[in-house]
C-alpha cells in the first residue's frame, strides 16, 4: 500500500462528489492522498511537505531558549532631563 501523503489544492475548486453533491477544495484544508479526488486529478494538487519547502520563509523567534543567551546592540544613551 503506499504511503499516504498530505496533500493541499494548488487552487479553490469545487468537485461532484457520489451522491451528486458538490465538494469544495480549498488551499486552507488538506485531504490525504487517499482522498477521489486526488486520485482522479492529482496535477490539481500539491503535496504539503513540497509547499512548505517551496515558500522559502525563515521564521526567527523572538525570545532566547532556555540558557540561550542573545546578543544585543548597545543602544543609545537617553539625556537626562533638563540637560
Amino acid at each position: 500500500m503506499a504511503e499516504k501523503k498530505l496533500m493541499v489544492p494548488r487552487e479553490a475548486f469545487f468537485m461532484a462528489i457520489k451522491n451528486g453533491a458538490e465538494r469544495q477544495y480549498n488551499p486552507s484544508r488538506p485531504v490525504w492522498s487517499t482522498d477521489p479526488a486526488v486520485k482522479k486529478h492529482p496535477e490539481l494538487f500539491i503535496e504539503v511537505a513540497e509547499q512548505v519547502h517551496d515558500q522559502g520563509t525563515v521564521v526567527q523567534t523572538a525570545t532566547a531558549a532556555p540558557g540561550e543567551k542573545r546578543a544585543t546592540k548597545p543602544g543609545k544613551k537617553k539625556d537626562a532631563p533638563g540637560e
